[in-house]
């Protein structure tokens, strides 16, 4: 439904003092609502269909969409004296305080009445000076004692964010003679460096977990090759790499993947024993003995974890 507000000023208006043009034009207001004109419209004389002699332009007005004579029954009013009444509001009024439309507050179209001012005072804010006045006045006053003498005042959230914006925007005092500290700033986001290799803390958390390093630095430019991944920190990158694959490790087999120093040395022991007997068998084939010594040296570092001598 819609609403309208009634400005004070109509108290020192010449309308006031006219009782029947008053009572209309109220009446009139509660009747209308908020409408569009589109194109310009030709407004029509109250007591016949020929034109008034001037028009109203595009824009939003109020439409109280009755004949004259229901908007004089709603008032109260005679039906002679009501119609007169519409008549002046209709035509100019040299006295009014607004020369809008040459003092004109309604104007009859196809379809009723146009009151011409409806939204322009049904959407001005009458208030806003005096609640900005008490606004200012509020953080002028806001000023409360509290105990063992501190001060305070309450603070809005709008200007607890200026207050941070202006202290990230000051730069820190330095003492005269000192250079400024330098900002430390964050390595850019790329793609892999050519030229990058596991480094030595890599490979020894790669040990930990039971991960060949090579195959997981593999796996790990493969990956990221193909998802086109960048990252700041190449090295970090890949210790979380790592720990992914061993976390994925771990929850497929239910074991940690970690190499105890008993199972490496049986790793080592068994590949030895399965390498000296294919030796041992391809010299009997060709007549020749196994050569031990390049067994030895062979199977000296199958199956130790990467990093570990």
């Amino acid at each position: 439904m819609a609403f309208v507000k009634l400005d004070c000023g109509m108290l020192d208006s010449t309308l006031w003092y006219q009782k029947d043009q008053r009572d209309l034009f109220i009446t009139a207001l509660l009747m209308a609502r908020p409408h569009e004109l589109t194109e310009t419209v030709q407004v029509i004389e109250v007591d016949s269909l020929d034109p008034a002699g001037w028009a109203i332009p595009p824009g939003w007005y109020g439409i109280v969409e009755a004949a004259g004579l229901g908007i004089v029954n709603r008032s109260g009013l005679n039906p002679v004296g009501g119609m007169m009444a519409l008549r002046e509001l209709c035509g100019p009024d040299p006295e009014s305080r607004s020369q809008d439309w040459e003092g004109r507050r309604m104007g009859r179209v196809d379809g009723g009445y146009i009151v011409l001012n409806y939204d322009r005072y049904r959407t001005k804010d009458h208030t806003a000076a005096e609640r900005s006045r008490r606004y200012r006045a509020k953080m002028r006053n806001s000023v409360t004692t509290l105990r063992h003498g501190v001060t305070t005042r309450s603070v809005t959230q709008a200007e607890a964010e200026a207050e941070a914006e202006a202290i990230e925007q000051v730069p820190p005092v330095v003492p005269q003679g000192t250079t400024p500290p330098k900002r430390k700033r964050r390595s850019p986001v790329g793609p892999m460096p050519a030229d990058w290799h596991p480094n030595g803390s890599s490979g020894i958390r790669a040990r930990d977990l039971g991960l060949t390093l090579g195959d997981e630095a593999t796996d790990f430019r493969e990956w990221t090759t193909a998802k086109g991944a960048q990252y700041a920190d190449w090295d970090a990158a890949f210790l979380s790499h790592l720990r992914r694959r061993a976390q994925f490790r771990k929850d497929r087999t239910g074991e940690s993947g970690a190499q105890s120093e008993a199972d490496h040395e049986s790793q080592k022991a068994r590949i030895a024993a399965e390498y000296r007997a294919d030796q041992a068998r391809i010299a009997r084939e060709q007549g020749e003995a196994a050569p031990v010594d390049l067994i030895r040296k062979l199977t000296a570092g199958i199956g130790r974890p990467v990093g570990t001598q």
